[in-house]
């Protein structure tokens, strides 16, 4: 004689339900962390971009600085440095508008957050261009220089250039930087080293 069919009672099917929600649970959390892993990536990888272009585009021009004097009030300077800001004459590269011109480097409020910001002047001390925003989500920027001075002897690092009318030999830049890349501090050698050479303020 057959047995009747027996189906799932009541039991086993809220048993079955609730291992089936926690298996659920598992995979959605699981997703949830793949993703934002996927996004931790995605802004490291964008951050270390933006750190690794600026640096480069810094230690091209500062490289390049030319011992050009400004034709203005500021007549004979041809380097400014200090603490949290420089400005100095370098070539342009061709992507930007190529020449000659003069930049200035500083630290300014991009929306509601400071950012590195470098702008262009012509040799008339007038504005060229758009600024540039180097790197977003900056606390603040630490220059420092080093050169000979009035007697020819090698300087230690100084937080201001006292000798505008010639070049330091190195430049030292140090960015606090928000974000998961820091800035790793630079040491620029300017390529034309005159500072030997020129003429006393």
């Amino acid at each position: 004689m057959k047995r009747p069919a027996r189906g799932f009672t009541l039991l086993e099917i809220l048993v079955a339900l609730a291992l089936l929600g926690v298996l659920l649970t598992l995979v959605m959390s699981t997703l949830v962390l793949a993703q934002r892993g996927l996004n931790g990536a995605d802004r490291y990888l964008q951050r270390l971009g933006e750190v690794r272009a600026a640096q480069n585009f810094l230690h091209q021009a500062i490289a390049q600085t030319l011992p050009i004097q400004r034709l203005q009030q500021d007549a004979g300077q041809v380097f400014v440095g200090e603490p949290d800001s420089l400005l100095f004459a370098a070539a342009l590269p061709a992507d930007l508008g190529g020449g000659i011109h003069w930049h200035i480097l500083d630290v300014a409020q991009l929306g509601d957050r400071p950012a590195l910001r470098i702008r262009f002047e012509t040799s008339a001390a007038r504005s060229w261009g758009e600024p540039q925003w180097l790197l977003r989500e900056v606390r603040g920027v630490r220059l420092s220089y080093r050169g000979v001075d009035n007697l020819g002897k090698r300087t230690a690092w100084l937080d201001h250039w006292p000798w505008p009318r010639r070049l330091p030999r190195q430049v030292r830049i140090a960015v606090q930087a928000d974000g998961p890349v820091p800035w790793t501090t630079q040491v620029v050698a300017l390529r034309l080293d005159l500072s030997g050479e020129q003429a006393t303020p």
